[in-house]
Formats: C-alpha cells, structure tokens, sequence
C-alpha cells in the first residue's frame, strides 16, 4: 500500500479448511477496518489450504463466537487457495507456520503476495500459530477468536499508518 492515500491493501486470511479461524479472521478485520475508518482501503477475503469444505459455511461454532462479539459471518463460503490469489492480494496471512511454509513453496515469484503469519503482527501473543479450534468445543473457538481479535487489531494499526503517511 502506498502512502498516496488512494491504495487499497488486500488481504487473504488462510486456514486449513477455511470454516473456521480464516472466515472469523476475514468477517473481524472488515468490521474494525469500518470502525477504524479504513474500510474504504481494504480489500478481505478467505481462504482454506484444502478444497475438504469448500462451499461450506463457516462452522456454527465460529458463527457463534463471532456473532457475540459483533462479526457476521454466516454468508462466508469455503474456497481453496487458488494460484491467482498470489497475483491479487498484497498479503496472504496464515494461521500458521505450516500454511505459510506451503503457501511460500507455490508462490512463483517474489513479487507476488508476502506470505506473514497472523502472530507476526502481534508477537507478544505468546504463540506463534492460531489454535485450530475445530471440533473443540466453543470454548477453543472463543480462544482462538480472541488471538485473532489482538491480530487484527495490530493489522489495522499498520493499515491506518500506511493511509496516513
């Protein structure tokens, strides 16, 4: 994203099957990009490492843990990572080191997309992965929903510096 004020940055959040971190990922960083006023600037998809769900809807326990905090998610769809992703967004963030290390192997080149984990833009989180919190229970959704929150919260901080510049 350049500082001209014009650009907009665009984000992929990938998960495994994307039911569950990714889609809370992407319906959270739309919501606080609107209340952060930046919006306008940011392009969000997800994702998923596997084509296991495509078509799905994200898991209802995602639904539920998103949904307490604010996030509507429920007319998000599971889709695989497709090899023009890596021309059509600026970042590719993974929910772990696993992801971001496969993803690295099928980029082609190094002008496409930067491949960054979720936690690298929060490292003081302690973990270096997004707990998968799939069938786990509510309880690991809520954790991992709460990494996330702190992820995207520290996403948007580089997002409204970039507009600003």
């Amino acid at each position: 994203m350049s500082g001209s004020g014009t650009s907009m940055l665009s984000v992929l959040f990938v998960c495994t099957g994307n039911i569950c971190r990714s889609p809370m990922a992407e319906g959270m960083l739309r919501a606080q990009a609107d209340l952060w006023g930046v919006g306008d600037r940011l392009s969000v998809d997800s994702a998923g490492m596997t084509r296991w769900h495509e078509g799905e809807e994200p898991t209802p326990e995602g639904q539920i843990a998103a949904a307490t905090r604010g996030y509507f998610i429920g007319d998000l769809r599971s889709r695989p990572v497709t090899s023009a992703d890596f021309d059509n967004f600026d970042w590719i963030i993974c929910m772990t080191r696993e992801h971001q290390r496969a993803l690295r192997e099928r980029r082609r080149s190094a002008d496409q997309a930067q491949i960054l984990l979720a936690t690298a833009f929060s490292p003081y989180l302690g973990t270096i992965d997004i707990d998968d919190p799939w069938g786990l229970g509510q309880a690991a959704y809520d954790r991992a929903l709460d990494q996330l929150e702190q992820c995207c919260a520290d996403i948007l901080v580089r997002v409204r510096a970039s507009v600003a510049a």
